[in-house]
């Protein structure tokens, strides 16, 4: 057996080197695209009043608030828009909404005062963004986010404190009371609130 060496001529290296070349600028250039093409700019934590998702708010018109991020630099914020309703279903479906701010031209993303009719006591109300970056491209809606109203009207106000109906009356500290109660419903229910 034998075996024979080849010396690899200058033809075959230039080809060589030259796919290569073509490959790499292939990647490079494909890679550019595909983060052009691909590029996200967004809306995230939203927050109401300074709080992600707050419950018992007294502020009939809230403040409302959000971040824009990007995976592109040197993006602003030109315009906004803001979507609510009383149910996460309205809210996408675009239906029934309790008020739209419209386009509003404007980089500002805090403290932007809710526009609609002030809601009920104890009422839960979710919430979308979208903003347009400096190029005019408009983002997906935020995911929803919610406020829940607390008691407004001062004659919703009725309770007493929580005592042990035989404690007798002491000037001398008393210890930390512990009270249990166990109760159960006959529906299946995604959200249940208790009103002591």
């Amino acid at each position: 057996m034998s075996l024979y060496c080849t010396k690899p001529n200058k033809s075959n290296k230039m080809k060589h080197s030259k796919a290569l070349l073509k490959s790499f600028l292939l990647i490079v250039f494909l890679g550019v695209f595909s983060s052009v093409l691909y590029a996200k700019t967004g809306v995230t934590k939203l927050v109401c009043e300074y709080h992600e998702n707050p419950v018992g708010i007294d502020v009939e018109h809230p403040r409302l608030s959000w971040q824009l991020f990007s995976d592109e630099q040197n993006i602003v914020q030109s315009a906004y828009e803001i979507r609510v309703a009383s149910s996460e279903k309205e809210l996408s479906s675009g239906s029934k909404q309790l008020w739209n701010s419209g386009k509003i031209e404007s980089d500002q993303s805090v403290n932007v005062v809710y526009g609609g009719p002030t809601p009920e006591s104890m009422q839960r109300v979710y919430w979308q963004v979208r903003v347009w970056d400096n190029d005019g491209k408009a983002s997906s809606w935020s995911e929803p986010a919610y406020w829940e109203m607390g008691i407004l009207e001062p004659e919703l106000w009725k309770a007493s404190w929580i005592t042990l109906s035989n404690e007798p009356e002491s000037e001398d500290s008393k210890p930390a009371q512990n009270y249990r109660n166990e109760f159960s419903t006959s529906k299946n229910r995604k959200s249940v609130r208790a009103n002591f």
